[in-house]
């Protein structure tokens, strides 16, 4: 067993468990009522869905080898892509602050243009198109169709 396949092995099981324990949690929750999907229907649904997928990954893991060469120890790693991702947690940790400054809006848009321009390297202009698109289609989305109201900033709101 490679290294890779121990890791998606211990990724397998442990997301089977959260996934239980999301479902099992949930369970409690109205699942469906007079008024369409209760408080439990997505959270059982996707604790099911992470079961499934993680269930199949543990089980991949144990019956599949990996082509020779793919995850070889002498590979070298692409330190451009660790600090990729690395920034992109980075990002959202520090989004979190602005969502509370400027509201949940605001706050994942200037998230989405920051990411998109420099974890992407895309220009202003597409990183803006694309903010700007996906924060519209959010809007959109919850507090119009699903008349969910999404959390307000101390600047916009209220």
């Amino acid at each position: 067993m490679t290294r890779q396949s121990t890791g998606d092995l211990i990724a397998g099981v442990g997301l089977t468990a959260l996934g239980a324990y999301i479902v099992w949690e949930s369970s409690a929750w109205k699942f469906f009522g007079p008024e369409g999907p209760g408080p439990g229907f997505f959270p059982i649904f996707y604790g099911g869905l992470i079961v499934v997928v993680a269930i199949y990954l543990a089980f991949r893991s144990l019956r599949v080898a990996p082509a020779e060469g793919i995850f070889a120890d002498d590979e070298e790693k692409d330190p451009k892509g660790v600090w990729a991702a690395l920034a992109a947690w980075v990002g959202l940790a520090l989004a979190i602050p602005l969502m509370d400054i400027f509201g949940f809006m605001a706050g994942f848009g200037i998230f989405t243009f920051l990411l998109v321009r420099f974890i992407f390297g895309q220009s202003y202009l597409r990183a803006f198109i694309v903010a700007a698109a996906i924060t519209v289609a959010l809007h959109i989305l919850f507090p119009v169709l699903l008349e969910v109201d999404l959390p307000e900033g101390m600047f916009w709101g209220a």
